[in-house]
Parts: C-alpha cells; sequence; structure tokens
C-alpha cells in the first residue's frame, strides 16, 4: 500500500466521520445518521475522484527526470495531504444545513 493509497482512503473517510460526529452533536436520530453517511461518502467518493483525476494528469504530463515534475509531485501530495481537512470542514457544514430543514 502506498502513501498515495493512504491519503485517498483518508479522503474517502474523513468526511464520513466528520458527518456522524456531527449527526450524533446534533441529536439527529437514525434519519440523521443515514442522511450523514449519505452526505460523508457523496463528498468523500468524490474528493477521492478529484484527486485520482489530477493525479493520473500530474503523472502522465510530466516527464520522468526533471525538477519541474519533484514539485509538481510534492504539491500534488501536498493538496492531498490538506484536502481531507476542505472535505471535512464541508461535510460538517452541508450536514449542518441539511439538518437545519429538517
Amino acid at each position: 500500500m502506498t502513501m498515495w493509497v493512504l491519503l485517498l482512503a483518508m479522503n474517502l473517510v474523513m468526511p464520513i466521520t466528520s458527518a456522524v460526529a456531527r449527526s450524533h452533536d446534533s441529536q439527529a436520530g437514525w434519519i440523521g445518521y443515514c442522511v450523514a453517511i449519505a452526505i460523508g461518502i457523496a463528498l468523500g467518493a468524490t474528493s477521492v475522484w478529484t484527486l485520482w483525476t489530477m493525479g493520473r494528469l500530474v503523472v502522465r504530463s510530466t516527464p520522468v527526470d526533471d525538477m519541474r515534475a519533484t514539485r509538481q509531485l510534492r504539491l500534488l501530495y501536498g493538496v492531498a495531504f490538506v484536502w481531507p481537512f476542505v472535505t471535512l470542514l464541508a461535510s460538517g457544514w452541508l450536514l449542518s444545513a441539511v439538518l437545519g430543514m429538517f
């Protein structure tokens, strides 16, 4: 298992856990948990798909022995490390907005 796969797994799991925790804090009941899991999976899967696609594009477009390639791959890993925290906040915000409608 590579670091890239672990970052992708983190991108999938963090929005789900954030949404479930927010649902637990708001005491929304079973419907709240189901909505939280659905929102978390949707955001997590979208995040993983986006990073996977960007990773393929960066790897295909960079030459093998180039300093620019190293810089681009470092930037890609940096974004892949920060992105789950963005989706974590987005899932909590989105779930609060959805649960506020009920």
